[in-house]
């Protein structure tokens, strides 16, 4: 076999099943490139705007075998490239249709898969029926075997490195030891430390490197034209979100973040017909989360230097706009693992029509999804934007020191939304209970009060209950002369006397048995009571139960 990739986890099965067919609905036509580390499932749409892209590892699989020096048919898609350190690699790269792709590789219905494996064979003894052909094979666990054998057809591999040319840009942007003042190295999350870790590995261990010419600057000067911003943040924000919006409705997304907000925006432009009759009204659907919920942020901005010599403060919001129909399908592939909910996505953009970048890295799979963004109104150019301006740069420091600052630090992942008083065990006492004023205890009260005492308290109450009269009382009561009031208008505690309730019995008749007594018993006896009182009165008057006591006469 020139190659052969085994599946036998059912999740890691579904992951692999998902991600082709999200790749299908791009194109109809999915790419594959076998590489001795990876495999690579790539595709780009019609109108080059939208590339998605996932990476398996070897790991990933259970058993990943390749042998390029053995292919002889369909050798136009063998390949040697050289990589960064001057080794060279031998890939191998065909098309297939998407649609056949992903149903040969879909679940069945009520079984499932308990092997999966793909091969290629075009060695020298391989038979000619067999050749440019992808050997599917599917192991059931009711002990059913599939094997199908759809045709593809080798190509050249031509590599888009934007994924490697931003995070370069953003090693060093942000990654460098130069580019972070040294007030605000210490304060920088150990987390962050970790993604620059992650992106230099990843630049070494590229086999298609980008121009090494970018890779440091002498000057270590930095200027418009070097402008990288940077999120990283659960993905159940974004997903939360964009599940309540239809992609055929809202087909535009907007992201603006600044060092206060992150804010997305799912919205559809409106549609003017000749005389300006509107064939379509706009609509937005718009959520506001603070940048204390996210994981990371590095924001690049520039200042005039005569804004920034006269203090004044500009609102440096970074914004862009993409499609919103393929991040869902890109979201959808991202939610295939159990544990989904607490992935985080990586997000790289520069300036308005620039692509967008999003990743996502779990269990030895990379997704990758590259957007190109709308560019109305945007009108950069480099060399304007070289000279006259100063370069600032926001990094989300450390979560620990945000919620230190605020005297928490039981919980650094709280929410900003929240309140951070501390709870107290305080009880809270009702107003309209009297407060004790000492330890001491009071008497028993007691259900009725006497009238010595209930008089005393009429004659402090007496001028504000007569407000509370309705107007049937105001009309059947006398007016009677007002009594002085006291001058000690101090308050009596009412008296109660020793009287006392208690549950009575009542005398028991000779009939009654209440040793076996329950409900349906009681309801059955007094039904029978019931019908022997019914059946007397009938044999007294000599008729049956359904006749009436004086029947209707002809003329009635």
């Amino acid at each position: 076999m020139s190659f052969r990739a085994t599946i036998s986890d059912p999740e890691r099965h579904q992951i692999w099943s998902r991600s082709v067919n999200a790749l299908s609905t791009i194109y109809e036509d999915v790419r594959l490139t076998i590489t001795p580390s990876e495999l690579i499932i790539w595709n780009i749409n019609s109108t080059d705007t939208t590339l998605s892209k996932v990476r398996f590892s070897a790991q990933f699989f259970e058993e990943y075998t390749f042998q390029p020096r053995e292919i002889i048919f369909g050798e136009s898609g063998v390949q040697v490239v050289t990589d960064s350190h001057g080794v060279d690699h031998r890939l191998y790269s065909l098309q297939i249709n998407g649609r056949h792709l992903s149903t040969v590789s879909r679940k069945p219905d009520g079984d499932s898969i308990k092997n999966f494996a793909i091969s290629i064979n075009n060695s020298p003894t391989c038979p000619d029926i067999l050749t440019n052909r992808l050997l599917v094979d599917v192991e059931m666990e009711s002990l059913i075997r599939k094997e199908y054998t759809p045709q593809f057809q080798p190509i050249e591999y031509d590599p888009i490195i934007i994924d490697l040319k931003y995070k370069r840009n953003f090693l060093n942007v942000y990654g460098t030891a130069n580019s972070v003042p040294s007030g605000e190295a210490e304060q920088l999350d150990p987390k962050l430390q970790t993604i620059f870790n992650d992106c230099r590995d990843e630049l070494s261990g590229a086999l298609f490197s980008d121009d090494s010419k970018m890779d440091s600057k002498k000057d270590n000067k930095l200027t418009a034209a070097d402008e990288i911003n940077f999120i990283c943040c659960n993905q159940a924000l974004l997903k939360n979100f964009i599940d309540n919006c239809n992609a055929n409705v809202t087909e535009e997304f907007k992201l603006e973040i600044n060092v206060h907000k992150l804010i997305m925006t799912a919205f559809t432009k409106a549609i003017y017909g000749k005389n300006n009759d509107i064939l379509k009204n706009t609509m937005s659907l718009s959520n506001t989360i603070s940048v204390a919920d996210l994981e990371h942020y590095c924001l690049f901005t520039t200042v005039d230097e005569g804004e920034s010599s006269s203090g004044g403060k500009k609102d440096q919001t970074k914004s862009i706009i993409f499609k919103l129909k393929d991040l869902k399908n890109f979201l959808s592939t991202t939610w295939s693992w159990k544990t989904a909910q607490h992935d985080n996505l990586n997000i790289w953009f520069c300036h308005s029509g620039d692509p967008i970048l999003i990743e996502l890295k779990k269990n030895d799979v990379t997704l990758q999804l590259v957007q190109v963004t709308d560019g109305s109104g945007s009108h950069f150019d480099h060399e304007d934007h070289t000279t006259g301006t100063v370069i600032k740069k926001a990094i989300s420091p450390e979560k620990s020191k945000i919620h230190a600052a605020h005297g928490d630090t039981s919980d650094p992942r709280r929410s900003p939304l929240r309140s951070y008083q501390k709870h107290t065990t305080e009880t809270r006492i009702s107003p309209l209970k009297d407060r004790p004023t000492s330890n001491a205890t009071h008497a028993p009260k007691r259900l009725f009060v006497t009238n010595d005492s209930q008089a005393t308290s009429q004659r402090g109450d007496s001028a504000d209950s007569r407000f509370d009269l309705n107007d049937q009382d105001r009309f059947s009561r006398e007016p009677t002369d007002l009594v002085q009031e006291p001058t000690n208008t101090a308050p009596v505690r009412a008296e109660r006397t020793g009287t006392t309730i208690e549950w009575g019995k009542r005398p028991r008749e000779e009939d009654e048995d209440f040793s076996t007594l329950d409900r349906q018993s009681v309801l059955r006896n007094e039904k029978i009571k019931h019908f022997q009182a019914i059946s007397k009165i009938h044999e007294t008057e000599g008729l049956g139960p359904t006749q009436q006591t004086k029947p209707k006469g002809l003329f009635d």
